[in-house]
């Protein structure tokens, strides 16, 4: 008596397949903490900077060895490879033209009006700790503009968007080299006063 079997192939270990989804995840969780603090105006913790920088770090040493250990054992293509350079080269896209900070900005920009002409139209010149949209500020009024100051950046200097109805935004204090004016659009200016 003959039995035949069909033998299956045997699946290989995990470190000779591409990389998968654990890796693809920890790489989004790292981007999505990167997207996060672009999207705010000033230059956020230094803490969780250095934890960024070394959450893509660990995600890339890991994906190049899981890849060089895949193509090793089996010199196979696999979509999978491209997954975590894929989420990395969209977020760096994504952060480098701003986006995050853009898109926050639109949603809070009507609050941002609002808060801005009752300022001017009121006269108070100080109110502190509002939340527009999803920023939380303090407001001044100073010879007709209006500033809505952030929390202070990592080195002491200020962070704050200005309403400038007549074009000319003003710093924080005396104005220095090391100022940084970009206009967001129309009366609405995004200054960084350097110390």
């Amino acid at each position: 008596m003959t039995t035949t079997m069909s033998v299956s192939p045997k699946k290989p270990a995990w470190w000779h397949r591409p990389p998968g989804w654990p890796l693809a995840i920890a790489s989004l969780v790292v981007c999505g903490a990167w997207i996060l603090e672009a999207s705010t105006p000033q230059d956020g913790s230094p803490t969780v900077g250095v934890a960024i920088i070394g959450g893509i770090g660990l995600v890339t040493l890991a994906w190049i060895g899981r890849t060089m250990i895949a193509v090793a054992g089996r010199p196979r293509w696999s979509a999978r490879y491209l997954a975590v350079p894929l989420i990395g080269l969209t977020t760096f896209g994504l952060v480098y033209v701003d986006a995050p900070f853009k898109a926050r900005w639109a949603h809070a920009q009507p609050a941002f009006e609002h808060a801005a002409h009752s300022a001017l139209r009121t006269g108070h010149p100080i109110r502190q700790h509002m939340r527009l949209g999803t920023f939380e500020v303090d407001q001044t009024v100073i010879d007709g503009t209006v500033r809505f100051r952030f929390g202070r950046g990592s080195i002491g200097d200020t962070h704050y968007i200005v309403y400038a109805a007549n074009g000319v935004p003003h710093t924080y204090g005396p104005p220095s080299a090391g100022d940084k004016v970009t206009h967001i659009d129309g009366p609405w200016w995004r200054v960084v006063d350097m110390y």
